[in-house]
Parts: C-alpha cells; structure tokens; sequence
C-alpha cells in the first residue's frame, strides 16, 4: 500500500521474481482483485441464470451449470 510505484515491464527478460510478487501485493492492496471476484461472481450468475432458462435438455443445463461454476473457481 502506501502509494509506493512499482516500475511496469514488459515482457518476461529482466522480470525477477521479486518484481512479479511487488505487482502481485500491488494489485490486492488496490483491491483489484477483490473487484476481478466481484465480477467473476456476477458473471457466472449471469451464465447460470441464462442457462436455466434455455431451450435444453435437463442433462445439458445441469453439465453447463456445472462447467460454469468449474470455470469460475478456475479464476478464483
């Protein structure tokens, strides 16, 4: 926290590991990961709920539903 810069680079040469993790720490002290969940959250509702109500096979919506909420807590 406290508004300390960590340099933005590109690409993987010269990256070290301490300059992944200072942007790591970076990232949660601005909250942007709280807010990337947030959204995860949202979206797969927004699936779920399409899902449930499509024209499909209760087989079918119960493997979506499922693959949907698998792929969100990849992102978690």
């Amino acid at each position: 926290g406290g508004g300390r810069r960590v340099p933005v680079r590109v690409g993987g040469r010269g990256r070290t590991a301490g300059d992944v993790a200072a942007r790591g720490r970076l990232l949660v002290a601005r909250g942007a990961v709280d807010e990337i969940g947030r959204l995860t959250d949202g979206l797969t509702l927004r699936a779920v709920g399409a899902i449930e109500t499509a024209d499909i096979t209760v087989g079918a919506r119960d493997e979506l539903v499922d693959l949907a909420r698998f792929v969100a807590s990849r992102a978690a």
